[in-house]
């Protein structure tokens, strides 16, 4: 079976903590607006998606080593927003703002106001580091499947889990599990909750 190397599987983390880390840098700035927040979180939500999405089809294919990128699909040349990625960035925008304001509207004192600043600047990375992890798990997925469809090869999908001091008893529980492509994890795939860490790995019969 083709599978990630070790050092195909570090490079893969290092080049999506620096396409997470540009996100975020979108979300923040366009967080910080006075006058159309909720328009400018919505564009950066949908531009930040741009880079994680193909940084998920490049590495997918480099880490199974597909030769000739598929057509089609996931792997058009352009790829505007759909819907329901519209729709969804629009309902975390909205999400956000409301949270945001809220706390605004709390801070009545300086020490209040830090604390709402603080607040705000969490929600925003935690936001960040969710939509981080389910564009490019959503993105390898579709990647997966599409190569799987054109190449008529056996696949095999596995839970990989941190397994550390912070892994949680769920997602420890899941690690290493390993289903048909075809198949669905139960739990859904990651992320499972908030500041979820877990990936999927996918390996082809040559």
């Amino acid at each position: 079976m083709a599978q990630p190397s070790e050092a195909e599987r570090k490079k893969t983390r290092k080049l999506q903590l620096a396409a997470e880390a540009v996100f975020l840098l979108l979300l923040m700035r366009a967080a910080k607006k006075s006058r159309g927040a909720k328009a400018a979180l919505v564009q950066a939500l949908l531009d930040g998606q741009i880079p994680l999405r193909q940084l998920a089809r490049d590495r997918l294919l480099v880490e199974l080593r597909v030769k000739k990128p598929p057509t089609g699909g996931v792997f058009r040349s352009t790829r505007a927003p759909t819907k329901a990625e519209q729709r969804r960035a629009a309902s975390l925008a909205s999400s956000f703002i409301e949270f945001r304001d809220k706390k605004l509207r709390m801070a009545t004192t300086s020490e209040l106001k830090k604390l709402a600043e603080t607040a705000i600047d969490s929600r925003i990375r935690l936001l960040a580091a969710n939509e981080a992890v389910r564009v490019l798990e959503e993105e390898r997925r579709k990647a997966a499947e599409t190569v799987v469809g054109v190449e008529k090869a056996v696949a095999l999908k596995r839970w990989d889990a941190s397994n550390d001091a912070l892994t949680c008893m769920e997602c420890s529980s899941l690690d290493d599990t390993e289903i048909p492509i075809e198949e669905e994890f139960p739990q859904g795939d990651p992320p499972l909750h908030p500041n979820c860490r877990c990936s999927i790995e996918y390996s082809f019969d040559s």
